[in-house]
């Protein structure tokens, strides 16, 4: 039922689906006032790292201790 309610499917899915749309189901829930979003973009800002968007990523290599995307 909940597959239904939530997304609008049958319960005629694989069993990752299904557990995925059960997330929803719990009491637990919470939500960021503003927007969830502001979750990952506080976690990116916070980091010290440098955020690549809409680039083309042609490989990923292994580089002692990290990843290199070239």
């Amino acid at each position: 039922v909940i597959t239904r309610i939530n997304y609008g499917q049958s319960t005629s899915m694989s069993g990752l689906a299904g557990g995925v749309s059960l997330a929803g189901s719990g009491g637990g829930l919470w939500a960021v006032e503003g927007g969830n979003w502001q979750m990952a973009a506080g976690l990116i800002n916070g980091s010290d790292v440098e955020l690549h968007l809409n680039e083309e990523i042609l490989s990923v290599s292994h580089v002692g201790t990290h990843y290199e995307l070239n």
